[in-house]
């Protein structure tokens, strides 16, 4: 599906509790003020209190060229393997400017048997989590936080619970991150626990990008 998502309407259409920009895509937008109306747009598509949430990459590798290479099995042919290749060919600190590249190679024994150079190409511009929470507090979303993990705790109804970064010192040199943010107004429902945020797993509307 390709479309504008500023302009998609919102009169009419179910407002979802969560929207997830996930596969570190909120770096399709390069510019500032592009980005602010993103999350504006977020903002009034949310549910009141509902979360917006994307992913990013940062650290000391951030900006550093090079590739990283891992073999998995073939799906529905036990004698064949994949190659999977991650190449970030391009960055520039000056302008937080990346271009990373996915590559596959079918492999039987010793043979390759197709390599797909290319298969997915991603031209980002990434932007640090305090150019984050300051496009939020623009747009109107608060609440800011950095989780760098998955949830590490359950209840019995199946609801996971995670706790934000409190400390620089969590992430380490390099870290991939979810950054989390608020719309304003009450939730639909609202849980106290001394677990941290509550992030359910039931059947909740959740939007993937707009």
């Amino acid at each position: 599906v390709r479309g504008d998502a500023l302009r998609c309407p919102l009169a009419g259409t179910p407002r979802p509790d969560v929207v997830f920009v996930g596969n570190f895509s909120i770096g399709e937008i390069h510019e500032r003020a592009a980005l602010v109306r993103y999350l504006e747009r977020c903002r009034d598509r949310l549910a009141p209190g509902g979360v917006f949430v994307c992913d990013t990459y940062g650290g000391a590798t951030a900006f550093v060229r090079g590739s990283s290479q891992r073999t998995i099995p073939h799906p529905r042919d036990a004698s064949l393997r994949i190659l999977y290749t991650w190449e970030q060919r391009a960055a520039d600190p000056m302008t937080a400017r990346v271009e990373n590249a996915i590559h596959f190679r079918l492999i039987r024994g010793r043979d390759v048997l197709r390599d797909i150079t290319d298969a997915f190409v991603y031209r980002w511009r990434l932007w640090s989590l305090p150019e984050l929470r300051d496009a939020a507090a623009e747009a109107g979303l608060g609440d800011t936080a950095v989780y760098a993990q998955i949830p590490d705790a359950a209840d019995s109804a199946g609801n996971a619970y995670a706790l934000p970064v409190q400390s620089p010192d969590e992430l380490g040199d390099s870290f991939i991150v979810c950054v989390a943010m608020r719309a304003p107004g009450k939730q639909r429902r609202r849980t106290k626990t001394a677990a941290g945020p509550r992030f359910p797993r039931g059947p909740r509307q959740v939007g993937r990008g707009m």
